[in-house]
């Protein structure tokens, strides 16, 4: 069958067509199926008689054929929710127990030792909001306590070569790290080069890791997480995603620990995330503030799905963008859920009558009125590392 390559036109009718789909996975197969590179001859009948008979009708209503209406947040908030539920079939792994606790480290059944002599308390864990997936605004959420998940970051700090002859120097990055990051209360674990897992905040006190952040899950949507997400930083550097940046041991010491985390507090595999995929710049509405772990982030070998393929809440929930330093940050390598999420993006502004750059303004107004309703008591946002 002859092909060629599509107009503009063809493009919208494609998208109008996508929206009469309500199975968003489907829609997005189709999306992708169709708007390609190419499209069949078939497709270009069938967007002919479409625009003929909506002619038609405008012209029997005696009313403009406008190819975009004005929309607001109002209008907009009619919409039915496109973004795909984050609740994936998905049970913690079985109990995992102490077995030994002593005041200087703790060993579990699963092989994991957890060493305590950086340990130290900060600001409890209080309750805080959830807001909802549809149309998140602060007057709508829900109160929520306990730890809802985990994010993943790296120390950044200096570190010496891995091998054999730099142990001394190793070791005194390592431990000028631990008592930086122990100062700071920046993490809740520490994994260090050879596989040692430090607790530096307790877990029932806040670490700040990851202040202006958002993440979602099928409970709702999460703002700056500090509260409600563990903080687990690996001993190393990411500012180079095309080398492997954690040590056998790390890897093997971090599934361990997911595995205990997951198990005492019921922590779903989705809820497991990179510091990258919720860090945010909320001044300038990009994604990736931090880009520790934009790429590279072992999620398979620590027992967890790639989780770089779920659709990113900051961009379809908020409109958030990116820029070419965000994507050399990943190694060049765009995850599969900023695609996806965009695609929701301009699914729904397709819907709402809107240009997708439209939708993402209205979509980062509504971000910037729950931020300064949400700070509005005068309460400051955590801090971060």
């Amino acid at each position: 069958m002859q092909q060629k390559p599509p107009s503009a036109a063809i493009a919208r009718y494609l998208e109008w067509r996508a929206t009469r789909i309500d199975d968003p996975v489907a829609r997005l197969r189709y999306l992708r199926g169709r708007s390609g590179s190419f499209v069949t001859q078939a497709d270009t009948r069938k967007m002919r008689w479409h625009w003929l008979r909506m002619l038609l009708i405008v012209l029997c209503s005696g009313f403009a054929l406008l190819p975009f209406r004005h929309s607001s947040i109002a209008s907009a908030d009619r919409l039915q929710d496109i973004a795909p539920p984050s609740n994936q079939q998905d049970v913690p792994p079985d109990s995992v127990w102490v077995v030994e606790n002593t005041a200087a480290y703790e060993n579990y059944s699963n092989g994991l030792r957890i060493e305590k002599q950086y340990a130290v308390a900060n600001a409890p864990r209080t309750r805080y909001r959830v807001f909802q997936r549809e149309r998140p605004s602060f007057e709508k959420f829900d109160w929520r306590s306990g730890i809802a998940g985990i994010v993943y970051h790296t120390t950044e700090s200096h570190v010496a070569a891995f091998e054999q002859g730099q142990t001394a120097r190793q070791n005194h990055a390592g431990l000028w790290t631990l008592a930086d990051i122990q100062k700071r209360r920046c993490y809740n674990y520490v994994i260090d080069r050879y596989g040692r897992v430090w607790r530096v905040v307790e877990e029932d006190s806040v670490a700040w890791h990851a202040g202006r952040s958002i993440w979602a899950d099928s409970r709702g949507l999460y703002v700056d997480v500090n509260d409600s997400f563990l903080g687990i930083a690996f001993e190393a550097q990411t500012y180079d995603q095309s080398q492997a940046t954690a040590t056998p041991a790390q890897i093997h010491s971090a599934k361990a620990l997911t595995e205990m985390l997951r198990s005492k507090y019921k922590i779903p595999s989705y809820n497991c995330a990179t510091h990258a995929q919720v860090s945010v710049s909320s001044q300038f509405h990009k994604i990736g503030l931090h880009t520790d772990w934009a790429g590279n982030f072992p999620f398979t070998s620590i027992g967890l799905p790639d989780n770089y393929t779920l659709p990113l809440p900051s961009a379809w929930a908020f409109g958030f963008d990116y820029d070419h330093i965000f994507v050399q940050a990943t190694g060049n390598r765009m995850w599969q859920g900023l695609i996806y999420a965009e695609q929701l993006v301009r699914e729904q502004a397709s819907l709402a009558g809107m240009t997708a750059p439209q939708y993402k303004l209205l979509l980062q107004q509504r971000y910037n009125e729950l931020i300064r309703a949400l700070y509005s008591a005068d309460e400051e946002p955590s801090n971060e590392k």
